[in-house]
């Protein structure tokens, strides 16, 4: 009894573990992608020589009603440096002080800034109660400061809202223009956009926010092999579980309907406990951890739970065919 109860309970605990593991992949994860700007792995960049300024395309965008996608225009010149457009749908940043843009921000005719930590404590000026960055010769209104730990390239970042209602002397071909949003599953509204920027070309690429390649495999590879690792040691002591009542079904002298009830009531016991098991280990990660991801980590939990109870039913029930079928 006393090694049922222990071996549940290194059940459990390795349960807890698997949420743990999914949990550091959350904040792995997450931090990329803060890192990047919150700029996903589909974003696309539009390669272009225009001459227009940011917000002139932005008024030829406004004009064809193209408002579900996000912009960013990063400087070829500073690529710590983006004018950022999202009109529809904001993408917004985890702030230590201040606000993030709202969408007022990218129809008003004044520019706003939001700075990376790191930046905001060397670089912002404060004469009153108002910070401000200085950009060559002008100075911008500092509405936030974002950050986190162990983003570097968030904390470094200067993120400017443009809009259609602003005039500047930009030019499209001095800065790498990156697509994100909505657009990005309809082909044909991507064509329009790359029309409108007379882009040479539009294709997924590395860049300054988005330095290396996510893809599903670098997201979720270790820590599927972790997974993968934890479910074979818990099926595993679920088969040893299953050792005192598959050798009381060895001797048992019952046959026919008599010996099925009898290892049906095993299973349905063992299968009992698992539920007590399994719900009080999701009761302790849900209690002790932080996750962003639970849809994976419930379907992670019950392909394993099936696995389990399936597993034993199997062991129970082969006994029959090593005893013969009953006639």
């Amino acid at each position: 009894m006393k090694k049922t109860i222990w071996i549940n309970v290194l059940i459990i605990f390795l349960l807890f573990c698997a949420g743990r593991l999914v949990a550091q992949n959350d904040t792995r994860n997450y931090q990329n992608l803060m890192d990047r700007g919150n700029i996903s792995n589909q974003a696309m960049n539009l390669v272009t020589h225009s001459r227009k300024s940011i917000p002139g395309i932005l008024r030829k965008i406004d004009q064809q009603k193209i408002t579900n996608l996000q912009l960013y225009f990063v400087s070829k010149h500073d690529p710590n440096l983006s004018y950022v457009y999202m009109p529809k749908k904001l993408k917004k940043l985890p702030m230590t002080s201040g606000r993030f843009f709202v969408k007022s921000d990218f129809q008003s005719p004044i520019p706003f800034v939001v700075l990376g930590q790191t930046v905001a404590a060397q670089t912002a000026y404060k004469p009153q109660s108002q910070s401000y960055y200085q950009l060559r010769q002008n100075y911008y209104s500092v509405i936030g400061v974002t950050g986190l730990n162990n983003t570097k390239n968030l904390n470094q970042h200067v993120f400017i809202s443009t809009s259609p209602k602003q005039h500047d002397h930009t030019q499209l071909r001095h800065f790498q223009i990156i697509v994100d949003g909505e657009i990005l599953h309809y082909p044909k509204q991507l064509q329009q956009l790359k029309k409108a920027f007379k882009a040479r070309q539009i294709y997924r690429i590395n860049n300054h926010l988005n330095p290396k390649s996510q893809t599903w495999w670098n997201r979720w590879g270790q820590t599927l092999i972790y997974l993968g690792i934890i479910a074979l040691l818990v099926l595993s002591l679920t088969t040893l579980l299953q050792v005192p009542t598959v050798r009381a079904v060895k001797i048992s002298a019952l046959r026919g309907d008599l010996l099925t009830d009898y290892q049906l009531e095993n299973w349905f016991k063992f299968l009992l406990t698992q539920i007590v098991v399994f719900v009080a280990a999701g009761g302790l990660i849900f209690w002790r951890l932080q996750l962003l991801s639970w849809n994976y980590l419930l379907l992670y939990f019950l392909a394993l739970f099936t696995l389990v109870n399936l597993g034993a039913l199997i062991q129970i029930f082969f006994i029959n065919f090593q005893k013969g079928s009953p006639k």
